[in-house]
């Protein structure tokens, strides 16, 4: 079984501990989701995860092994929550320039099957400017069934979407997840992933060891 951990992980930002003493193990075929307040650290947790940000402390395991660059270029898609689109580009020519510099394909047939996947296949030669903002957060998410990883990091993907978008995406994560998949998602809304586990980033937080100690 595929487990994919990290172990006393502590976030320094400037002088100042964010969260400390977090650890985490998820296995193929799970979703970890990542909630509490803003600020608390749960992007700066999935940058961890993606090797974008070093750990003060701890380390982030893959089978019981130390993560290096290889392995993340190769095995983990991360999804932050910015949509970086060229708005004059079509949507399917940013999707084939995004997808090609991840290693996905750049064929167009490829990708108009994963837009009708996520439900935008009518909108594929619109330029991304005539898009709203959840029109272009689906686009983006479009590259979770174009590039093949082993894990996904996301960070708050439902921001913007109408029942429609989440529902596309929900779907896709279950699927991906059923076939083998981890899903890492950080998010306002633990209930819309099903059965999932659960790591509340703020009970991590600077000075409060001794509070989980004593629970």
């Amino acid at each position: 079984m595929a487990v994919f951990s990290g172990y006393n992980l502590s976030c320094a930002r400037g002088h100042r501990l964010i969260f400390e003493d977090l650890s985490f193990e998820i296995e193929s075929g799970q979703i970890l989701t990542l909630t509490g307040s803003n600020g608390c650290g749960k992007t700066s947790l999935l940058r961890m995860m993606a090797g974008l940000l070093d750990p003060f402390t701890g380390s982030i395991q893959w089978k019981g092994e130390n993560t290096g660059s290889d392995f993340l270029s190769r095995n983990i898609l991360w999804m932050a929550q910015e949509t970086p689109l060229k708005p004059q580009l079509s949507v399917i020519e940013n999707l084939q320039f995004l997808s090609c510099i991840m290693g996905g394909p750049s064929d167009k047939a490829a990708i108009q099957e994963s837009l009708e996947k996520a439900g935008l296949g009518r909108f594929s030669h619109y330029p991304v400017s005539y898009l709203s903002m959840g029109q272009r957060r689906r686009t983006l998410l479009t590259l979770l069934y174009l590039v093949k990883r082993k894990i996904w990091l996301i960070d708050e993907p439902t921001n913007h979407l109408d029942k429609e978008g989440r529902d596309h995406l929900v779907n896709g994560v279950s699927d991906y997840v059923k076939q083998g998949g981890i899903a890492v998602i950080a998010t306002h809304r633990p209930e819309l992933w099903g059965s999932c586990t659960i790591l509340d980033v703020s009970a991590f937080r600077e000075g409060t060891k001794e509070e989980r100690q004593a629970a």
